[in-house]
């Protein structure tokens, strides 16, 4: 629970997308799931779903924090 809390003070800083993949990675540890065939499906196909989703298909662009320094 200290690791979400902590994603989500510094969603800020690190921007959505960067978020977005934490979160993915810290929510199924926090439920409990173990299972590599369950995780890594999800932890990939999650953020990149939802990335799409808004920046393509709905045209909203994510605050890049974190990601917009490291690319520029």
């Amino acid at each position: 629970m200290i690791i979400l809390s902590l994603i989500i003070v510094l969603s800020q800083t690190l921007g959505a997308t960067l978020t977005i993949i934490a979160i993915s990675i810290a929510l199924p540890l926090y439920w409990g799931e173990r299972r590599l065939k369950v995780l890594i499906p999800y932890i990939i196909g999650f953020p990149l779903f939802v990335i799409l989703l808004f920046n393509i298909i709905l045209g909203v662009h994510f605050e890049p924090g974190l990601l917009g320094f490291i690319l520029d």
